[in-house]
């Protein structure tokens, strides 16, 4: 059976071994989006490097011993605020600061919290604060005294 020749087979893009007018601009428009798939991931890296600053450190309680869970929040003028949590070993860290001098509140259950302003956050810069919670006077909800005892001195022995 021989093919119509009325009919016409369009493809919207060449095959191996094909020709048409088209195929220099496909090949640019392709070329084109090569070049900026491959730019992408560079793009990315390059805002990640310069997008604020870094705040770390380490919570723990006069005796040295890391505090789990504390709060560590910066705040600026406007409201903006940024959050970290300490772990297991009292670190923290938050990235991403926009440059700029912020408030700052470290606070856990049963410790004193501690405010500082004027915290200064450098653009792509680490800023380290290491500090002590002091233990609150709500540490320990239970008051503890030694009651009398109706125990004699010496102990009485039976025979």
């Amino acid at each position: 059976m021989a093919a119509d020749p009325r009919l016409r087979i369009v493809r919207p893009y060449p095959l191996d071994g094909d020709s048409f007018a088209g195929d220099k601009k496909v090949r640019n428009r392709r070329q084109f989006t090569q070049i900026v798939l491959a730019a992408i991931p560079f793009t990315g890296l390059a805002s990640a490097q310069t997008s604020g600053g870094v705040l770390k450190g380490v919570v723990r309680d006069p005796i040295e011993t890391p505090i789990v869970n504390a709060r560590i929040v910066l705040c600026a003028a406007g409201g903006r605020t940024f959050d970290a949590k300490s772990d297991s070993n009292g670190a923290f860290e938050t990235t991403g600061i926009p440059a700029g001098s912020w408030n700052f509140k470290a606070e856990a259950t049963s410790f004193v919290s501690l405010q500082q302003t004027g915290v200064v956050i450098r653009e792509g810069a680490e800023t380290t604060m290491s500090f002590h919670l002091r233990v609150g006077s709500n540490a320990c909800p239970y008051h503890v005294e030694l009651a009398e005892s109706n125990l004699p001195e010496k102990p009485i022995l039976h025979k």
